[in-house]
């Protein structure tokens, strides 16, 4: 089963999205501590940073490690294994809301979260069911009728938009806020940025920059370093 993680609020216009150009400027500042006091600088290794990391890779690797975290967190909430394995990261176009982590889920845990909503009424699950199936002027012409054909249906033909209706009732509405903080303190972010690096073009580039020019001698043409 197919599902988007409720409670992330999208990497695009929030923290998130500064993790990257931070990320290449701290790896920069640190290779330059290595250099020689006539070699690369910070600003040097940061162009070159630039030039062979890839934006996209390093989200979608924070993304799962989101996506872990969340498993883990959410899993010790509920009392048994939810059991999410990332699937992808769904970045939205210009104009978009907000982007989405897609996970894949168990027919089995959707189960247990459908018996632990009806426990109490299936009271969060019917309010969000009611405010999905309004059209936009807010009149639902059988709102009971439409609970009770959704509640009827096996949940394993839920839509991932359903399943992200069940979930969000066991997620603490302020988990994107902590999973930042938690992230941001370990080694998600670095580790994001290594998977971003395509270090043997960053190898060649640097090397090649690194070279000093061969000095020309009067009346012969420069020799090129071997």
């Amino acid at each position: 089963m197919t599902i988007f993680l409720p409670g992330f609020g999208g990497f695009q216009g929030t923290s998130w999205e500064n993790l990257f150009p931070f990320a290449r400027m701290q790896r920069a500042e640190r290779f330059a501590r290595y250099e020689g006091p006539d070699e690369l600088t910070a600003a040097d290794l940061g162009v070159i940073l630039c030039e062979t990391s890839d934006a996209s890779r390093f989200f979608a690797s924070l993304a799962k490690g989101f996506c872990r975290r969340f498993d883990a967190e959410t899993s010790r909430w509920l009392g048994f294994e939810l059991g999410l394995t990332f699937s992808a990261l769904e970045i939205l176009a210009a104009g978009g809301t907000t982007d989405f982590i897609l996970a894949t889920m168990p027919v089995d845990s959707g189960r247990k979260l459908f018996a632990r909503s009806a426990e109490e009424g299936h009271r969060r699950l019917l309010d969000l069911i009611r405010d999905r199936s309004s059209p936009r002027e807010g009149v639902v012409p059988n709102p009971d009728e439409a609970v009770e054909q959704w509640l009827a249906a096996p949940i394993e033909r839920w839509g991932r938009a359903a399943l992200c209706d069940l979930l969000p009732g066991f997620v603490d509405p302020e988990i994107d806020e902590r999973l930042y903080a938690e992230m941001t303190a370990g080694r998600d972010v670095s580790e994001a940025f290594e998977h971003s690096v395509d270090w043997t073009r960053f190898a060649d580039l640097a090397a090649a920059r690194r070279r000093p020019p061969m000095p020309v001698v009067a009346g012969m043409p420069a020799q090129p370093r071997p």
